[in-house]
């Protein structure tokens, strides 16, 4: 299981978000 992949999907969703 690739938990590292969506942990990184879901940082870089925070990252975008929390850039506007």
């Amino acid at each position: 299981i690739e938990s590292s992949a969506a942990a990184q999907q879901a940082y870089q969703w925070l990252l975008h978000v929390l850039a506007h």
